[in-house]
């Protein structure tokens, strides 16, 4: 059996090396991935404020909700730390035409170059699975709060401790002595 390869926690590795091992921009276009790409607009949908609301999509990938939300109007502003990522949100980000859909900005999620009370909305659908102690966590959703207005709608997304034990049975990498470490280093 192959070694699952590019599993974030296996080793010590950023998340920008992380997303030059892994394809992200197929993720959500397959399998599970394009269920949650799915569920994540249909919830968008309803509690987003009405366009033209300016929302920011930190950790933001290769652009897929940034650029369907520019679509239906909204003014985006993708923030991701991986530059193989911003390259690829970019090109999507011009693929329609000259003037570009949404607007990148590679940047930490810890330290964000934004002013203050920028955002009507804010997606966070990656960044805190990949922080994984608790103080960096809270630094990020700090920083996250002082660039959301004070209404503001921030939308959170976490994987449960339990999701590589799922992953590890479903897929059988609960066989692999590497990843049954992950597992058990999550289940803690």
């Amino acid at each position: 059996m192959r070694r699952p390869r590019g599993k974030p926690g296996r080793s010590r590795i950023s998340v920008g090396e992380f997303y030059t091992i892994f394809d992200e921009d197929r993720r959500l276009f397959t399998g599970l991935g394009r269920l949650e790409f799915e569920h994540g607009k249909s919830l968008l949908g309803r509690f987003l404020p009405p366009p033209p609301a300016t929302v920011l999509d930190v950790g933001g990938g290769t652009g897929r909700y940034s650029s369907w939300l520019a679509g239906l109007g909204y003014d985006v502003l993708l923030v991701e730390p991986s530059a193989k990522l911003i390259t690829e949100a970019e090109r999507s980000a011009t693929r329609r035409g000259a003037n570009p859909l949404f607007l990148c900005l590679q940047a930490d999620t810890r330290s964000l170059d934004i002013p203050d009370g920028r955002a009507d909305a804010i997606l966070l659908f990656g960044p805190v699975y990949h922080l994984t102690e608790k103080r960096v966590r809270l630094r990020a959703l700090a920083e996250v709060r002082r660039v959301l207005k004070g209404r503001g709608l921030l939308v959170c997304a976490a994987i449960s401790r339990f999701a590589s034990a799922v992953e590890g049975l479903s897929r059988e990498f609960i066989k692999d002595p590497v990843f049954a470490k992950i597992v058990d280093r999550d289940l803690a």
